[in-house]
């Protein structure tokens, strides 16, 4: 029996190393800090998107109203304790956006005047007019510039979702906002209630029915027609495109990919947290315990997060403080 149980214990340990490489996540190990040391926030420059990445910081030994400052720089050298730190250290994150957010794209047309021919209600896009429309009040471009997508007013007093494409829906309620898939393909209009202010029978409805007026619920109802919610507004986060076109929803505490449950977590996500891979299977989100992949893998909550690709493959790479003193680098593909 005892052979047996060693035999078993020593295969284990045999096949630990084939268990991490089949994760592919490799880990490197920049500094390990000193007695006391505390990494500096906001002093440092963690540039996870260069070749090679480019990693300063700063930390500090308190000890009462004493302060020590040491300061590590980019080529791995330590200096200190010093009584200010260099603030060469941190200016090269200055003016730098360092969360890795996918933010929706800023869609709007300011100047509306330059795309509409107002008289006839019908839009000027690449050298094309299509319409007439009605009362344009919304107008959106695509972040790689090759469709429009707007919301009219038509004459029958009904609100329309449209694109060059002539797809077109109705609209229930006025939308908060659009958002527009990176390569133009998709959008979704997310409309907070179910009342068409412009109806003439709208008032009525909201006599009949206060609630729906004073708790609206948020519904995305995309152009071709598909529709996700509704939500409770107070349940509703956000919802944003990954590339190239698929729709992430964070609502009622679970977030989804395109109508497909991913996950579900009772603390709040930002989604400058949460990263979905190329093949819309992985994910990965962040809270400040832990960086947490879809298979179950954790590791100690990263100071830095960055989702880059490297000839050709995706990587998410991050910085964590293991055990409170080894900073370590880590990659994966993703």
């Amino acid at each position: 029996m005892k052979t047996i149980i060693t035999s078993a214990i020593s295969m284990l340990f045999a096949l630990s190393p084939m268990l991490m490489s089949a994760q592919g996540v490799e880990k490197k190990i920049i500094a390990t800090l000193g007695p006391g040391e505390k990494i500096v926030h906001g002093e440092n420059c963690l540039l996870l998107d260069k070749n090679p990445e480019s990693i300063s910081f700063v930390t500090v030994v308190t000890s009462g109203s004493t302060k020590e400052y040491y300061c590590y720089g980019k080529d791995g050298k330590k200096t200190g304790p010093v009584a200010k730190p260099d603030a060469t250290y941190w200016e090269g994150c200055q003016g730098i956006n360092l969360e890795d957010c996918i933010a929706n794209h800023e869609c709007d047309v300011e100047d509306m005047a330059e795309y509409l021919d107002w008289g006839s209600g019908s839009i000027k896009f690449q050298g094309k007019t299509y319409g007439p429309y009605g009362q344009v009040m919304k107008l959106c471009i695509s972040e790689n510039g090759q469709n429009f997508y707007a919301v009219a007013l038509d004459s029958e007093m009904k609100i329309m979702f449209f694109d060059k494409n002539n797809r077109k829906v109705e609209l229930g309620g006025m939308p908060e906002d659009l958002i527009i898939s990176p390569d133009g393909s998709k959008a979704f209009a997310v409309i907070k209630g179910e009342i068409n202010p412009f109806d003439p029978e709208s008032m009525a409805r909201i006599m009949a029915n206060p609630e729906e007026y004073n708790n609206p619920k948020v519904k995305l109802v995309g152009i071709n027609g598909t529709i996700y919610g509704p939500y409770v507004s107070n349940n509703y986060n956000d919802a944003w495109f990954v590339p190239p076109a698929k729709l992430v929803i964070y609502g009622n505490q679970e977030v989804s990919l395109d109508g497909e449950f991913l996950f579900k977590s009772q603390d709040y996500i930002s989604k400058c947290d949460i990263w979905v891979s190329s093949n819309g299977k992985d994910y990965a989100w962040a809270n400040y315990e832990n960086l947490i992949f879809s298979d179950g893998s954790k590791y100690t909550a990263p100071l830095s997060i960055k989702y880059i690709l490297v000839g050709g493959q995706a990587m998410l790479k991050w910085v964590s403080l293991d055990n409170e003193k080894n900073l370590t680098l880590y990659s994966r593909p993703f």
